[in-house]
């Protein structure tokens, strides 16, 4: 645990101290409904991409890194769509606030937060959330690109299921002993 925490942190260091940004306050921190290409963009504010969403395009080798000192903001609805063979696993949002994907919005790439990921209803992450403080997710979605999909529901749920697997087990314990007494 140790080691995934300090390798967190060296990755969030390496994308927030990268220098010479192509792009700087690009959109006044909105980049709804535009195309970006590879490269590093940089904001002093946070980010937001509302509903109409976002379509980085390039190809299968290109990397993007977004550096956002506050919060990062995926509204309802709202998608990062991949074109022209854009790979999420060369995404990189270093995020120094907040991240909030809304209800039902489709991320791409690595989350690397400075504090604590939300991924509300129905959100999906093809990529990684990876926090200093929290990930949160309710009823949310995560493909670790190229890897098994884990399919995560709201913590109440989890709890409940728990409880109905130890119940079971233990039904199926004292079935068990009663079946071999007689």
């Amino acid at each position: 645990m140790t080691t995934a925490i300090s390798d967190m942190e060296t990755a969030y260091t390496d994308a927030a101290g990268r220098t010479n940004p192509d792009e700087t306050e690009l959109g006044a921190g909105d980049i709804t409904s535009m195309t970006l290409e590879p490269g590093l963009y940089k904001w002093g504010t946070g980010l937001l991409i509302s509903a109409a969403g976002v379509t980085l395009s390039g190809n299968s080798s290109g990397v993007w890194i977004f550096q956002i000192a506050q919060d990062l903001d995926l509204a309802s609805g709202a998608h990062v769509v991949l074109s022209d063979g854009a790979q999420a696993s060369n995404i990189f949002w270093q995020v120094g606030g907040q991240t909030t994907l809304g209800t039902t919005s489709v991320m791409k790439g690595i989350i690397l937060c400075k504090t604590a990921i939300v991924m509300e209803t129905g959100a999906s992450l093809e990529g990684k959330a990876l926090a200093q403080t929290a990930v949160t997710m309710d009823a949310s979605l995560v493909n670790t690109s190229g890897t098994s999909i884990i399919d995560t529901l709201s913590s109440p749920l989890v709890i409940v299921v728990a409880v109905v697997a130890v119940v079971g087990i233990a039904a199926l314990y004292l079935a068990r002993k009663v079946i071999w007494k007689k």
